[in-house]
């Protein structure tokens, strides 16, 4: 096995067999997830499945049913489930032909369906590739640590974006279903990105892990997407980068959403990284800094008002260290 050298100088080891768990790719929505993974699926060793709550619904529903399942309608409940969701629609499953696969592998346990449902997927549309996986944000995002014990051998890379910039986006795009926009509170948007966060960066020193910010991304694009090959253990060399990065009609945005992702296929936009100082209000900003200012610190990103937001913090360290000692 040759090792390859990319442009970024990584040394890229290109991994034998399929991967045993799936990757995940997770992050707090409106973080540029899926401008990240349109370009890794350019890549002929890495598939990713769209966005679905698949995992959680097999993790958390019918708890009666029981884990590992064991009959033919309790399959078939739990897949009933699945297809309930309309974001899995876009997944196009066969529900009797995945129904025949799954009971022949009774008895089930929850997270082998899960990883039975994602690879008919992966190979229906990426044959032959090693990487396979999802990506979301909400719950799993906040849950690292029960995705671990179902998927021990899985790999982790933690997308992060600046936490204004990603309740300024969400102020912007609007829902498919409810033609609302997804987001309009800068106080609840503060307080789960800052969750969100926090959990990520409890992860920070497993091998498993990789955390990657979004505005690292798009301002030097060919270091960090190497980065992110070598973490994964596929090949990487100037052919296969140039093929990633250059502008193209993305392929994993699905019709009913794609307003929600018009930079998606394009050039890297450096610009994108800070629009939200505009667009946002000054209360705005300053609420979400006096919620989230330690780990708007912690990441990197300089707070607009760090008087008003250092006191909360120290207010906060106060009050954590009082409850500690008493």
């Amino acid at each position: 096995m040759s090792t390859m050298r990319g442009s970024s100088g990584f040394e890229m080891m290109p991994q034998e067999g399929p991967c045993p768990d799936p990757l995940f790719i997770l992050c707090k929505g409106r973080s540029g997830s899926t401008f990240l993974v349109d370009i890794l699926i350019r890549h002929p060793e890495i598939g990713m499945a769209p966005v679905s709550d698949l995992i959680r619904t097999m993790l958390q529903a019918y708890p009666e049913l029981g884990d590992p399942l064991r009959s033919h309608e309790g399959v078939k409940t739990m897949l009933h489930k699945i297809f309930e969701e309309p974001k899995f629609e876009t997944w196009e499953l066969k529900f009797e032909i995945l129904l025949e696969e799954l009971v022949s592998q009774l008895p089930l346990c929850r997270s082998d369906m899960a990883r039975a449902i994602l690879l008919a997927y992966h190979h229906k549309n990426y044959p032959g590739r090693k990487i396979w996986g999802l990506k979301r944000g909400g719950w799993l995002a906040t849950h690292i640590h029960t995705l671990r014990r179902h998927f021990p051998q899985s790999k982790y890379l933690l997308l992060i974006r600046d936490g204004r910039a990603v309740f300024a986006s969400s102020k912007r795009a609007i829902h498919s279903d409810t033609s609302l926009p997804l987001e309009e509170d800068s106080l609840r948007s503060a307080q789960v990105w800052k969750k969100i966060v926090s959990s990520f960066i409890s992860q920070k020193d497993q091998a498993s892990v990789l955390i990657v910010r979004y505005e690292d991304l798009v301002t030097e694009p060919r270091e960090i997407i190497a980065k992110i090959l070598w973490f994964l253990g596929v090949t990487c060399n100037d052919d296969v980068m140039d093929n990633l990065l250059f502008s193209h009609t993305p392929k994993y945005i699905y019709e009913r959403d794609r307003h929600l992702h018009e930079n998606v296929g394009k050039a890297p936009q450096k610009d994108r990284a800070s629009a939200w100082k505009k667009t946002l209000s000054p209360k705005e900003i300053k609420t979400f800094e006096k919620i989230a200012a330690k780990e708007l610190v912690s990441q990197g990103y300089d707070l607009l008002y760090p008087a008003s937001s250092l006191r909360s913090l120290f207010f906060h360290m106060t009050k954590e260290f009082y409850r500690e000692v008493t």
